[in-house]
């Protein structure tokens, strides 16, 4: 008898058979299979979940203190002299300020030389005097304007150096590193060093301090940028004024809506991701592993409990600000209150916002919560995740253990099959044999 194709000598698909009854017997590898990959989808969730609610946080914890909050905005009359910047901590007023002078780095020049780079043939030294401090420069009969500045520039202090080139003559500038009166600089040449840098006429700008007038008042800095001066905004002086001009600072509706309404959008994000992958309502869960899971619902929970805190003072709960918690868990920005509430009283607005030092606002509880939620190896959602890799590690044991037992029972069985198709295959070759020999005889 001939064996087919792809058969043992008796005829059987021993690879087949093998593959069938192994086939048959993989129920509990299946199970373990899919509980594997079920967990790695919760792993997964977890973290798509745990990455919106620390985006929420970020945008929690840049309204929880009062200079981080856009409440009040300043705004100038005179846009091209000054241009303003304000915190939290503005105040509603207005007033009338003129620009006396910008404040200015010293800047001195040499005498002209042909070369930057050509010995000067000078040899001694100058002092630079700024504020307490002097530095000596000592110069040699090769050294070169450029060798100077850079001799200056290792000086440390407030001062820089560097060659200027008018098109025909080279110059050494050297000049306060900042700006203000304070620091200045003056120049001493001694020995065989003849640049000119005491000259009257070397100093070509001079340093100066800033000074404008508010509401007639003076107020001088040594650089262009004010801050302090009138509370909450920062000013960034451009430009000299021969008359006064108007600064403004008023409630900022447009700004608030701004931050409140990211955050709005972070908080519906984290809720929807949870409703989908956990199950809510007539949505089916995606996560079969996360189905009405009950780290999800404390996260929702806590979530929903704290949009209903209530605070001290006039404004005291999200709702007064113009957040409304709707049924579902999501929320929702009341414009119009959130407009009526800010105009009526900015302070109260701020206060319940953000707190002060008398107590904490509804962003400072919220933001408390919210690092429960996402701290790195303590917080709720990584708690979560780690016991569902723990599960992940032990339905992949069992899975390859009960694939091992598989593989070892596919193995013996082959084994049998196949002893058992080579005893055959001879019984087939003595019959053959023998039917041949009786063929023969006849």
């Amino acid at each position: 008898m001939v064996a087919l194709s792809g058969l043992g000598g008796s005829g059987i698909d021993i690879e087949a058979l093998v593959s069938g009854i192994a086939n048959a017997s993989k129920g509990n590898l299946s199970a373990a299979t899919k509980r594997v990959s079920s967990s790695q989808a919760a792993v997964s969730a977890l973290s798509g979940i745990g990455g919106l609610l620390s985006e929420l946080k970020g945008v929690v914890d840049g309204l929880d203190t009062a200079t981080e909050l856009a409440g009040y905005a300043a705004t100038s009359s005179n846009t091209s002299a000054v241009s303003l910047s304000s915190s939290g901590t503005a105040r509603p007023g207005t007033y009338s300020v003129r620009i006396v002078s910008l404040a200015s780095e010293q800047r001195t020049y040499s005498s002209a030389q042909a070369s930057s780079s050509a010995d000067l043939n000078q040899a001694g030294n100058f002092t630079i005097t700024q504020g307490a401090s002097n530095y000596v420069v000592a110069v040699t009969a090769t050294d070169s304007l450029e060798d100077i500045a850079t001799k200056i520039n290792g000086l440390g202090g407030k001062l820089s150096a560097s060659v200027f080139f008018d098109g025909t003559n080279n110059r050494l500038q050297i000049r306060s590193s900042q700006t203000g009166a304070a620091n200045g600089f003056s120049i001493v040449e001694q020995g065989g060093v003849d640049l000119g840098l005491d000259d009257v006429g070397a100093i070509k700008q001079a340093a100066k301090d800033a000074e404008l007038q508010i509401d007639t008042f003076t107020v001088t800095s040594s650089t262009n940028t004010i801050a302090g001066a009138i509370e909450g905004v920062t000013l960034n002086l451009q430009e000299t004024t021969a008359s006064a001009f108007t600064i403004a600072v008023k409630s900022n509706p447009a700004a608030m809506k701004t931050s409140l309404q990211s955050f709005v959008d972070k908080y519906n994000s984290v809720i929807s991701r949870i409703h989908s992958v956990a199950g809510y309502g007539s949505t089916t869960a995606s996560s079969a592993a996360l189905k009405s899971d009950a780290a999800l619902r404390t996260i929702t929970g806590g979530l929903s409990n704290t949009m209903l805190t209530q605070v001290g003072g006039t404004m005291s709960t999200f709702a007064d600000l113009g957040i409304k918690l709707n049924n579902n868990g999501t929320l929702k920005l009341d414009d119009a209150k959130l407009t009526a509430s800010l105009n009526s009283n900015p302070e109260a607005f701020a206060k319940a916002l953000a707190g002060d030092s008398t107590g904490d606002g509804v962003m400072d509880i919220m933001s408390r919560l919210l690092k429960g939620y996402t701290d790195s190896g303590s917080g709720l959602v990584a708690t979560r995740t780690e016991a569902f890799n723990a599960r992940v590690k032990l339905y992949q044991a069992t899975a390859d253990r009960e694939q091992a037992r598989l593989d070892s029972m596919s193995a013996r069985l082959r084994k049998s099959l196949q002893a058992m198709d080579t005893l055959v295959t001879g019984y087939n070759a003595t019959l053959s044999s023998l039917l041949a020999s009786n063929s023969n005889n006849n």
